[in-house]
């Protein structure tokens, strides 16, 4: 069973549901239970394809060059996955070479249960610079096995523009890369996202949903469900007193 102290903002926004604005604390948990805890583990990540997509828009390497990465590196589970995903975001970043700066994968805290912090964890691993005043913080979007509705997009590009989009990078712009299923077969359909084109959170409203979740979870932890010590390996934790979730 998967552990609710660090689960990913992805996860987050889809166990909220599919309306923002008929968010309960006991539809939040039931979902946590169907679409989170009841997944089976052991599957494999995307941490391959989201390495080589920096080095692709940085014109480190080629589209073929990170195929190759993404076939010879990580899971062999998702091997032929990553490598699709590169394919499909290739030409994209071919020709949107940028000056690339690493972030990395972020775990912010948003509360806690009897001394413990629950976190929303983040992949957000690079700010690109087209050229002066033209900056994107990438969220890569590379899940195959679900499709967020809309506003589920829009609250985790929030928050990582509410996290990460500050001091020298204040005012980046959100870069949502959609790498997930077609439509029709067994491919994917690439879609670049900007943050001009949604509906992004205020604070305030990110707060009041991160509350509604935190108390889902709470539900879960005290029954004894989902309380594996969180795995921190490759996050950078963000401190609540220097975070915006308190």
């Amino acid at each position: 069973m998967p552990g609710l102290f660090l689960v990913n903002a992805q996860d987050v926004a889809r166990v909220l549901g599919p309306n923002p604005n008929r968010v309960t604390v006991a539809e939040v948990a039931d979902r946590l239970e169907v679409l989170y805890l009841g997944t089976r583990g052991g599957g494999f990540n995307h941490d391959t394809s989201i390495r080589a997509t920096f080095d692709l828009f940085r014109g480190a390497i080629t589209v073929e060059q990170a195929e190759a990465y993404c076939l010879q590196n990580g899971n062999p589970k998702g091997r032929a996955q990553n490598a699709q995903i590169v394919s499909a975001i290739g030409p994209y970043a071919a020709a949107n070479h940028s000056r690339c700066h690493r972030i990395g994968y972020i775990a912010v805290a948003i509360g806690r249960h009897n001394q413990q912090t629950i976190f929303v964890g983040l992949k957000a691993p690079f700010i690109r610079v087209r050229r002066p005043g033209e900056a994107y913080l990438v969220i890569p979007g590379y899940r195959k096995a679900s499709r967020p509705v809309g506003w589920q997009v829009d609250l985790v590009c929030s928050i990582a523009a509410n996290q990460l989009a500050r001091d020298d990078f204040e005012g980046a712009e959100v870069e949502y890369l959609a790498a997930g299923p077609a439509p029709n077969g067994p491919g994917r359909l690439f879609t670049p996202m900007l943050g001009r084109t949604m509906n992004l959170f205020a604070p305030d409203a990110i707060d009041q949903l991160m509350q509604i979740y935190v108390e889902a979870v709470v539900r879960h932890l005290e029954r004894g469900n989902g309380t594996q010590p969180a795995r921190f390996a490759g996050y950078r934790i963000i401190d609540p007193a220097q975070g915006r979730f308190l």
